[in-house]
């Protein structure tokens, strides 16, 4: 009777099939690439606005309407820091300018899904955002004057954050009426789970409204913006603000419009 062979074990499927080598720089491309409350890490954005102040007061006293315009642009350099910068004109009569530049810091670290966001941040970690500049004026001969802002916010639920400032004058004039302030934002509608910041102003086709108000020993004011995230990279923002100067007394009513894009590569 013939030998019987020893079986063999069937070769696996698997055997033959070469398994892809794993690139590290392709998750830190995607890392560095990731959403945030400002954009995209490693990105910058942009904003900008118009806004057309109409001035009514004493009789007695010639006031031209204003015409507001500013641009930002930002750079998120990591997830807990983003570097600001503004630039700012009105024209009136002279024209007066306003650059700024400074940073946003968060204590609670945006990329950590664990937690609940909003669109300011992870709920329950507070962020300062410190900026300081100088403003002048087409006619001032070289005179400038410093001014620095800093502001606490602080994402208190998935729709509701509220926040405080105060911004310093080296010279205040009789319209600086927004030295100290308050607000407090409301978003109808909260992030779906693990879509955070897929739109930085909140979730697309969601309206946000912010509503602030403060004064100085100038006169004090109140302002309503609307945001509109329309894609994932861009939201349109409309201002309404009301401004009451004691003296000269003058009222200001503001409307504006402007947009915010953050560019994702």
């Amino acid at each position: 009777m013939a030998q019987n062979e020893e079986e063999q074990p069937p070769e696996s499927d698997t055997a033959q099939i070469e398994l892809p080598v794993e690139d590290p720089r392709v998750y830190l491309l995607i890392d560095e690439r990731r959403p945030h409350p400002d954009g995209f890490v490693g990105q910058v954005a942009f904003n900008g606005a118009f806004s057309y102040i109409s001035i009514s007061g004493d009789p007695t006293r010639s006031v031209n309407d204003l015409q507001h315009y500013r641009l930002g642009l930002d750079l998120v350099a990591d997830s807990r820091v983003t570097l600001l910068s503004s630039f700012k004109a009105v024209d009136q009569d002279t024209t007066y300018y306003e650059l700024m530049g400074g940073l946003r810091v968060y204590t609670r670290d945006p990329a950590n899904r664990t937690r609940s966001h909003n669109p300011d941040g992870p709920v329950g970690g507070p962020v300062l955002t410190a900026m300081a500049g100088t403003r002048f004026s087409s006619d001032s001969n070289g005179n400038s004057a410093v001014i620095a802002d800093i502001r606490l916010m602080l994402p208190v639920s998935r729709r509701l954050t509220i926040g405080a400032g105060y911004r310093y004058y080296e010279t205040l004039t009789a319209t600086d009426v927004d030295e100290a302030f308050g607000s407090i934002s409301y978003y109808t509608g909260p992030y779906l789970k693990d879509s955070a910041y897929a739109n930085p102003d909140g979730p697309v086709g969601n309206l946000a409204l912010r509503l602030s108000g403060g004064g100085s020993a100038e006169g004090a004011f109140g302002e309503l913006s609307l945001i509109f995230p329309i894609s994932g990279n861009l939201s349109l923002v409309a201002t309404g603000r009301g401004e009451r100067v004691e003296f000269p007394y003058q009222r200001s009513v503001v409307a504006g419009a402007g947009f915010r894009f953050y560019p994702s590569n």
